[in-house]
């Protein structure tokens, strides 16, 4: 789980910002909110980030995506870093850019501190808490490294971790690094201590950041989706959807697209989970499954209802956005309740092409299903003011994105003194009381240029 994600000089963000998912004082729902029993903390299933447009509310999730590219997919070749520093102020160009992030797995506590500038990482850290005590995993800066607390002589290291710490590279990742060697110890605290140095790498592979330009091919589960089963819930005229299987072969997909979706498969089934994906492709919507070590495609139509009792399919190209962002969302909605691999779902404009009552049932759905049991967390950016509900969500679970000279700043509502949980927060929001709220004038389309 994401306990906290603090971000600066990336993008619109300049000083540090920081998303904390760690619950106040508040007892509103208090008893559904994940608990990590070994810390006796509790942590937020939910944040909803409002605010003007350009706000860089965006940006905010860009920084989680991009500290996953950074983790997953580091430049190769010579190729710069991903280091897009704030504008606005001079000399934030030659400054590096810098993550942090406190997350929960296995249910240990980590930080994981990363520093970059374009040619290489400056400063990278890995701390583990304990109940009562924390160690530094692995630190690097500059010439320094040490592992476990021991400060590692780059010029003689001792044993296979301290010699493997001294080849990383400059633009890649220690826990990267680990994660694809071949470094196999037998010894049980060297194996102890591998895990706690990759942790950050398989942790971040739980991220699923939904843009607005949400790309076809990241339409996947890994989950027994039931997106085909609600989409008649979305009161759209679908009664239900039509499944027929067409050869893999007369779609001719794209290598890249075929390559992906068999890899896609075989990593879900050698986890022992299903191996079921959904892809867009050629203005269709397909499922594509892993069925005796063969892949079976299946075509899907929305079945529609029409006048006088009649029933009929439409291509999937001629359905609206809202029902196909519905059915996406409906596939990734699927892995937040799920126990056995539990996800950060962050989704940038949660009520693009949606009506606020089929947001609200998202949301809705998921914090039903919320139990201090669960791992599972979303992350939602809106213009949506209906969705600023205190019937729905904690005062610390909704935050205000708003820019102060250029730069963007996050506030809890929580943060707001004398602000009651059972007061119209949205009311106070739109009186301006609480800013993060644009100030326009009545816009004059009159005058032309001559």
């Amino acid at each position: 789980m994401l306990l906290d994600l603090t971000v600066s000089n990336f993008l619109s963000i300049d000083e540090p910002l920081s998303l904390n998912l760690v619950p106040g004082r508040e007892q509103k729902w208090s008893k559904n909110l994940p608990y990590l029993k070994k810390y006796r903390r509790k942590v937020n299933p939910i944040a909803a980030l409002f605010g003007a447009n350009a706000s860089g509310k965006s940006n905010i999730l860009t920084a989680l995506a991009t500290l996953k590219k950074i983790l997953h997919t580091p430049p190769q070749n010579g190729a710069s870093l991903y280091y897009y520093p704030f504008q606005l102020r001079e000399g934030a160009d030659t400054e590096p850019s810098t993550f942090e992030v406190l997350f929960s797995f296995g249910d240990t506590i980590y930080e994981y501190v990363i520093s970059y500038d374009a040619t290489a990482i400056q400063e990278e850290k890995l701390t583990r808490f304990n109940s009562s005590t924390e160690t530094v995993i692995f630190s690097r800066a500059a010439s320094a490294l040490s592992v476990n607390e021991k400060a590692v002589d780059i010029d003689s290291p001792e044993g296979t971790i301290e010699t493997l710490l001294t080849t990383v590279p400059s633009t890649t990742p220690v826990p990267t690094y680990f994660a694809a060697s071949s470094l196999r110890p037998k010894k049980a605290g060297d194996k102890s201590l591998i895990s706690d140095i990759t942790a950050a790498y398989h942790w971040s592979n739980r991220i699923v950041v939904v843009d607005t330009e949400m790309a076809n091919r990241e339409i996947t589960s890994g989950y027994p989706s039931n997106w085909t089963s609600s989409m008649p819930t979305i009161d759209a005229g679908i009664v239900s959807a039509d499944r027929h299987e067409v050869s893999l072969e007369s779609l001719h997909l794209p290598a890249g697209l075929r390559n992906w979706i068999s890899d896609s498969l075989n990593s879900l089934a050698r986890a022992n989970r299903p191996p079921s994906v959904d892809a867009e492709f050629g203005g269709d919507r397909f499922i594509f499954s892993l069925i005796d070590g063969e892949i079976k495609a299946e075509k899907v139509t929305m079945v529609h209802s029409g006048a006088d009792g009649y029933i009929g399919s439409l291509p999937w190209s001629n359905e609206s956005d809202g029902t196909k962002s519905a059915a996406r969302l409906f596939t990734q909605f699927s892995a937040l309740i799920s126990n056995d691999y539990p996800v950060i779902l962050a989704i940038d404009e949660l009520d693009r092409s949606f009506h606020t009552e089929l947001s609200r049932a998202l949301i809705n759905g998921f914090l039903q299903a919320c139990t201090p049991a669960g791992r599972s967390q979303l992350i939602f950016t809106t213009h949506d003011l209906m969705l600023m509900d205190p019937t729905r969500l904690r005062k610390d679970q909704m935050w205000l994105v708003e820019k102060l000279d250029g730069a963007t700043t996050l506030t809890a509502v929580s943060e707001f003194e004398g602000l009651r949980s059972d007061r119209d927060i949205r009311k106070s929001y739109l009186q301006g009381r609480l800013g993060a709220i644009p100030v326009i004038p009545p816009l004059d389309f009159s005058q032309q240029e001559a």
